[in-house]
């Protein structure tokens, strides 16, 4: 696969996953999470105005690279074992 053929993989991935019953937010900038029983809330801004936005999951997964904010963030609220690696894409569970 080509560099210019990856949007078309992105677009079909977040397609599957929105499929599967995923929620896919994107162009949201992430701000911080914190952990609530079973869920994890966090926030993120990016409607302009500054204001954040509360969201609630199962799982996060931050694709901002292995040295994410997302990641960082997952690590400090939860502890280590809450947050994973892959292939550049971090993500927390509870």
């Amino acid at each position: 696969m080509g560099l210019d053929e990856l949007p078309q993989l992105i677009r079909r991935l977040v397609e599957q996953a929105e499929v599967s019953g995923a929620t896919v937010l994107t162009g949201q900038r992430f701000v911080s999470c914190k952990p609530n029983g079973k869920k994890i809330h966090f926030y993120v801004s990016g409607n302009g105005d500054g204001e954040r936005v509360e969201e609630t999951a199962n799982v996060l997964v931050g694709a901002d690279g292995a040295l994410s904010r997302v990641a960082k963030a997952v690590n400090g609220a939860l502890g280590s074992g809450h947050c994973g690696i892959a292939k550049g894409y971090a993500f927390g569970c509870m």
